[in-house]
């Protein structure tokens, strides 16, 4: 069985829309998904069979429809990690000692796109991951463990990052699951999957790798810096579909490049350079 791993990372979540067309362009097909944090929620969208309105989601997202007002630019500024707490500027401070941000957009949004009933009767499996503060463990739960008509608000406790408003799910507080398992793949390893493909996108939280002796391993990842966790900003969002795209087009060996992708017959384009007369490379080189 072939299985998908979604990395929780925020807004840089948009890489992995990138990244999943590429795969399918070139025949992928998977058995399953698990996601952390905006990594379950994409993946969730996958799961339903919804990927044409992911993807339209992600090129016109508005970041005040998803928060519910404009976020303090310090806030997205900030790039969040462990030390997130200790670190607040006293901008951010005030917003959290206010109540933080309200999740109710956050949690409409999700329930606006999010068809639980399509996803249970998916012949895909489909795992989330979040952190029971309250219980103080990692809660790692697949469609069938999560109780009739509390998928989206699962999804919801996957993405709870400490800025947000504290709400209750069943009586308890809950964190975003990269406080536990920033990259799900042994979910599906347990399952018995041969085969994951991992879409990395350099989120915070804790992210181990799988044996590639036991399991065969596809791991996507940026290869260029995919900005802060909370710029959803439209221009952003589609500055990372494109590098997932060309990212993971090098990856299958369909382009070459670190900076640049090039495609075609890598030699022909090597010997190409070579053919440059003396006096233009110079040319080149003070224009440098």
């Amino acid at each position: 069985m072939k299985g998908l791993v979604l990395e929780g990372g925020g807004a840089k979540g948009a890489f992995q829309i990138g990244a999943y067309k590429a795969l399918t362009e070139y025949g992928y097909e998977f058995d399953g998904v698990t996601g952390t944090s905006i990594g379950s929620l994409n993946g969730a969208m996958i799961c339903q069979n919804d990927f044409e309105d992911l993807e339209a989601i992600w090129t016109e997202i508005n970041p005040e429809e998803i928060f519910g007002e404009k976020l303090p630019a310090k806030l997205i500024e900030t790039e969040l990690s462990f030390d997130l707490l200790k670190n607040y500027s006293s901008e951010i401070k005030d917003l959290v000692f206010q109540g933080g941000i309200d999740i109710k957009p956050i949690y409409e949004y999700i329930t606006k796109h999010i068809d639980e009933e399509r996803i249970r009767k998916s012949k895909m499996d489909f795992g989330l991951v979040t952190y029971n503060l309250t219980d103080w463990k990692a809660e790692k739960l697949f469609k069938e463990d999560i109780p009739e008509g509390q998928l989206c608000d699962y999804l919801m406790a996957s993405c709870y990052l400490p800025v947000f408003k504290r709400s209750e799910l069943g009586g308890k507080i809950y964190l975003d699951g990269g406080f536990a398992d920033n990259l799900p793949f042994s979910m599906l390893l347990d399952k018995g999957y041969t085969e994951l493909v991992l879409i990395r996108n350099e989120g915070f939280g804790f992210s181990g790798k799988p044996d590639e002796d036991e399991v065969k391993t596809l791991e996507i990842k940026p290869r260029h810096d995919l900005g802060k966790l909370l710029d959803f900003s439209a221009s952003n969002s589609n500055r990372l579909i494109k590098l997932g795209y060309m990212d993971t087009l090098v990856c299958l060996g369909a382009l070459h490049g670190e900076y640049y992708s090039i495609g075609g017959d890598i030699s022909e384009f090597t010997k190409s350079l070579f053919t440059i007369p003396d006096e233009k490379i110079s040319e080149l080189a003070l224009c440098i």
